[in-house]
């Protein structure tokens, strides 16, 4: 089936039409309705559409004027609740990593390359990977194979855990002041850590 369609399919607008057409249908198959069934039915399946604003990720434009600690822990009061149990552990994860490193941030054992790409990182590229995702109905997110047998749900916290790695070896790095090491690892999130699209456009 092609994705859009399961998008669709799957989508909260969807569903509560389909829901209120059902109520409907009940109606009439009791016998409480007797004409004007069909309209009814498909007036009901809009109503439901219309009455459910379409799903939005929250936007944080104050993201990239924050210190890095403090765009986490927003990202994290704003996505968190929203996100499934293992992501939003892992995204828990890379918050405290983050609070580890901030004190050192702006010594300078942590070059400043570094320091931006990591700001970039957690203002622009982790709140869009994170919204990509929420952006997919929730049972279409957990279900519906995407690539490599990988469901939305797996890929995202696949994401989650390559950011988390690379912020735990910038920490080792960090409190030895391996500055070349650093580098690199502004290098490695500048390349390999992008906002994630889980569905081709």
């Amino acid at each position: 089936m092609p994705t859009r369609l399961m998008l669709f399919i799957y989508s909260n607008r969807n569903i509560a039409g389909s829901l209120c057409a059902l109520l409907v249908l009940a109606l009439f198959f009791a016998g409480i309705i007797h004409a004007w069934w069909l309209p009814l039915t498909i007036g009901a399946y809009l109503f439901g559409w219309l009455i459910l604003p379409p799903s939005r990720p929250p936007i944080l434009e104050q993201l990239p004027q924050m210190p890095v600690d403090q765009a986490i822990d927003a990202i994290c009061a704003d996505f968190g609740p929203r996100l499934p149990a293992e992501p939003r552990a892992r995204l828990g994860h890379i918050q405290a990593l983050i609070h580890e490193l901030a004190p050192r941030f702006a010594t300078p054992a942590f070059p400043a390359t570094a320091r931006i790409e990591l700001a970039n990182t957690v203002s622009r590229d982790l709140p869009a990977t994170i919204g990509n995702y929420l952006a997919l109905p929730a049972s279409f997110a957990k279900m519906h194979t995407l690539r490599d047998g990988k469901t939305a749900q797996t890929l995202l916290t696949e994401q989650l855990v390559l950011l988390h790695n690379e912020l735990t070896e910038m920490a080792a790095d960090l409190y030895s002041e391996d500055a070349d090491k650093l580098i690199s690892h502004g290098e490695y999130l500048k390349q390999k850590f992008q906002p994630y699209q889980f569905i081709d456009h």
